[in-house]
């Protein structure tokens, strides 16, 4: 049992996770996802830090839900779940045909920005939504489900304003 503090999260490469208590209750651990089959991590593959999982206050129960990270901590790169869905968005925008190859470059450099939320990630959303509506409905609501649990609430908002 922890004091105060974070636990370990277990998560796959493809961002399933397995428990966000893999410390306190190490039974809950498996070596594969049981959604996807792809091995698990419980530390930063580029800095061996631990994942942060579930912030406990000793004596307190468990009322927070539990958010996925999308970059270390420590080391500040983005976990294997993260780069492969930026991978995927990228990809599929590629593929679509609806932009040129500058479009594409852009939007890329846009995605970074608005999965990190930082100060740009306004004027990024607004191209992205802007690159989204010159694709393909299905490229775009794939785009969407890919990217909808990376982006913060405020960059979802400005990108999907109807939800």
């Amino acid at each position: 049992m922890l004091l105060d503090g974070y636990d370990t999260a277990q998560i796959c490469q493809n961002g399933h996770v397995v428990t966000d208590m893999a410390q306190s209750l190490p039974q809950c651990q498996e070596r594969f996802c049981g959604k996807c089959g792809e091995p698990t991590l419980m530390e930063c593959p580029h800095c061996r830090s631990r994942i942060r999982g579930r912030y406990d206050v000793f004596g307190f129960p468990r009322m927070l839900d539990y958010d996925r990270p999308s970059f270390c901590y420590a080391c500040g790169r983005p976990y294997p779940w993260t780069d492969r869905a930026l991978r995927a968005a990228e990809e599929l925008i590629g593929q679509d045909g609806g932009l040129t190859p500058g479009e594409i470059g852009r939007f890329s450099v846009d995605l970074a920005e608005v999965v990190r939320d930082t100060p740009q990630a306004t004027a990024s959303a607004s191209r992205v939504k802007s690159a989204l509506g010159k694709v393909a409905a299905g490229t775009a609501a794939a785009v969407r489900d890919i990217l909808i649990d990376l982006v913060s609430e405020s960059v979802r908002k400005l990108i999907w304003p109807g939800g």
